[in-house]
């Protein structure tokens, strides 16, 4: 698990320092624009993560590494393991560099208040639950995605995944609807658990739910990698 995990960071560490730079300088470009500082985190989050994300795995495809892998003294569930706790790392700390491009760009709004597109960041003010909320909800997201996306490329590779992928995305979709009967009013329970999770306990309860949608994903992943053929 360990030698899959620092592959991984090899292989993407020079594109992680471009993404890095590219997505600190935007964030804080979009936090000016939209005047809000709990954007940056799911903004930044989702940009480094799914773009690396999905470099390591196309690396993989184009150079072969999956076959080279199975020479190596590696086990299939070291793989697996290795590489669901290297995209999970890359999520939390894109989503962490989004609450520090957040604390930057709150400092430069009480810094020079004269400025007409940080003024609505001072004037708003820094809430640090707000703040952990947002950088919780990003990381559940990323990591939710993640977690559909990885076992179809464990089972069929990268290429044909993606065929898969949009599918899975219009079922669950089409399911969501047809629990609530198509009647979008009927689901004010969203706003109801929403509020709810707006409070410590929440919060906890997301970061469980993270660690067990996650953690069946690369169970069910690992599995599938198990019988596929190369």
């Amino acid at each position: 698990m360990k030698a899959m995990f620092l592959s991984d960071v090899i292989a993407v560490r020079k594109y992680l320092k471009q993404q890095t730079i590219i997505a600190f300088v935007v964030g804080i470009f979009v936090a000016a624009m939209s005047g809000s500082l709990y954007a940056i985190p799911p903004f930044i989050g989702f940009m480094i993560a799914f773009s690396i994300s999905f470099t390591v795995i196309a690396l993989d495809e184009a150079s072969n590494w999956q076959g080279f892998r199975l020479a190596l003294p590696l086990s299939r569930a070291d793989v697996v393991r290795g590489r669901y706790a290297s995209l999970l790392a890359l999520t939390c700390y894109s989503t962490l560099l989004g609450v520090l491009a957040a604390l930057i760009a709150y400092g430069l709004a009480l810094l020079f208040p004269g400025v007409s597109q940080l003024a609505e960041l001072a004037g708003a003010g820094f809430d640090g639950f707000a703040m952990a909320f947002v950088a919780v909800l990003s990381v559940f997201l990323c990591s939710t995605l993640l977690a559909v996306m990885l076992p179809l490329c464990f089972c069929f590779g990268m290429t044909k995944a993606i065929r898969w992928v949009p599918l899975v995305a219009v079922l669950a979709f089409v399911l969501f609807f047809a629990g609530v009967g198509g009647d979008v009013t009927s689901v004010a329970w969203i706003v109801d658990a929403f509020d709810a999770l707006l409070t410590p306990v929440g919060l906890a309860a997301m970061v469980a739910l993270t660690v067990v949608v996650y953690g069946g994903s690369c169970l069910l992943a690992g599995k599938l990698y198990l019988k596929r053929e190369f």
